[in-house]
C-alpha cells in the first residue's frame, strides 16, 4: 500500500491509509522478540533506512506517539 505522507492531512482516501497504518504499528505492540517489541524494531529500522528525512515517503509521522512514549517512560 503507498502512502504519500505530504497528503495525509489533505486527501480522505490518504488520511483511511494511514490510519490504518498507524493502527496495525500500534497492534505491533504485543508482540515481542527479545526485550523489544515489533514496533519499536519496526520504528528503528524505519529511522535507519529513511534517515528520519522529509518528503512524501516519510514515516516518522507514524512513530511520534511511540517516541513520546519512550521518552516519558525513560525521563
Amino acid at each position: 500500500m503507498n502512502l504519500n505522507m505530504t497528503l495525509k492531512d489533505i486527501d480522505p482516501s490518504t488520511k483511511l491509509k494511514y490510519s490504518k497504518f498507524l493502527k496495525g504499528i500500534k497492534a505491533l505492540k504485543k508482540y515481542k522478540w527479545g526485550e523489544h517489541n515489533i514496533s519499536d524494531l519496526f520504528i528503528l529500522y524505519n529511522l535507519i533506512v529513511n534517515k528520519n528525512q522529509y518528503g512524501s515517503e516519510r514515516m516518522t509521522e507514524l512513530f511520534e506517539d511511540f517516541v513520546t512514549d519512550f521518552e516519558n517512560k525513560h525521563n
